[in-house]
């Protein structure tokens, strides 16, 4: 009611005895076509102080089960607003033009005059309505976009994850097929104890180096998230390659090196090589890592 009290002074100067039965439902939808606005006024300002919830952010969240029912309940809320307000508008539009073409109105310029402001505003409530509706829209495509795309990059992840299980868990496989085919199962004895422990191994070795996969990842990240650093991206990030390419380098000569003393010469010299030289580069590594996180976290604090 109150909003219809406020419309009162632009309704009555266009208001005539025959024109009353369409100016009030002109003047009723005005009213609601404000109170709708400011609805959508009040649903943006309140997304916006939502707008990190882990649920809908797009750079927090990923597309899974337990937010999948929140983005769809906000799409069908989007798209009854959509319906509510297109029919809205139409509806006011047709309105205006009725309105329009009424006797009173167009015969009188003063009369014309002030309708035309009333057309104006109306018009421009319209057009703001329907860009608010669309940005609803397009900020909920524009999450799903991301929350895609993350969820390709997990589900690449997953697949790089399954090709290194089947890599090493194929040999394991191989050798099993082969040991049944010529021994009884009763006869293998403390065999037993040899295969389960091979098994708990290479389990072992397949999550360190899942481990140092997500290490690499997250270090990957970071780097990404650094790059827009200068003094990052043009000292400390090629000295950091560097040390990372060279201690590759030194370790697979390490290895080649043991497993040749090892099969020619001595197997305990070979193994001493092995252990000692994995020992000094993961130590270089790890002073390399904890030097180049500690510059990150040193530039970020001076930013």
């Amino acid at each position: 009611m109150i909003e219809l009290e406020l419309l009162n002074p632009s309704y009555i100067t266009v208001r005539s005895n025959d024109n009353w039965k369409q100016i009030f439902p002109l003047k009723f939808h005005h009213t609601c076509l404000k109170l709708f606005i400011k609805f959508l006024n009040i649903l943006e300002t309140d997304e916006i102080d939502h707008a990190d919830d882990a649920a809908t952010n797009s750079s927090k969240a990923e597309l899974r089960q337990w937010n999948l029912k929140t983005i769809m309940k906000r799409s069908y809320e989007y798209r009854d607003l959509a319906e509510m307000g297109s029919k809205l508008i139409s509806t006011t539009e047709s309105l205006i033009d009725v309105v329009r073409s009424m006797s009173p109105v167009v015969d009188t310029p003063l009369l014309t005059n002030k309708f035309m402001a009333i057309d104006m505003e109306l018009r421009g409530l319209c057009r703001e309505a329907s860009e608010r509706l669309q940005n609803f829209s397009d900020r909920l495509d524009h999450d799903l976009k991301y929350l895609e795309l993350a969820r390709n990059m997990n589900q690449n992840r997953g697949v790089q994850q399954l090709t290194l299980l089947a890599t090493i868990f194929l040999p394991l496989s191989l050798a099993a097929g082969v040991l049944s085919m010529q021994t009884r199962f009763k006869d293998l004895g403390t065999l037993l104890y040899d295969f389960f422990g091979v098994v708990v191994l290479l389990a072992a070795i397949v999550l360190i180096i899942m481990i140092l996969l997500s290490l690499v990842a997250a270090v990957k990240e970071l780097d990404s998230k650094s790059l827009r650093n200068e003094s990052y991206r043009e000292s400390l990030r090629g000295k950091f390659l560097v040390v990372v390419n060279v201690g590759f380098f030194v370790f697979g000569c390490l290895v080649l090196s043991s497993f040749l003393v090892g099969m020619f010469s001595d197997v305990t010299l070979g193994a001493k090589i092995l252990g000692y030289g994995v020992a000094a580069i993961c130590g270089l590594w790890t002073v390399a890592l904890l030097l180049v996180l500690g510059g990150i976290v040193t530039l970020g604090l001076c930013l």
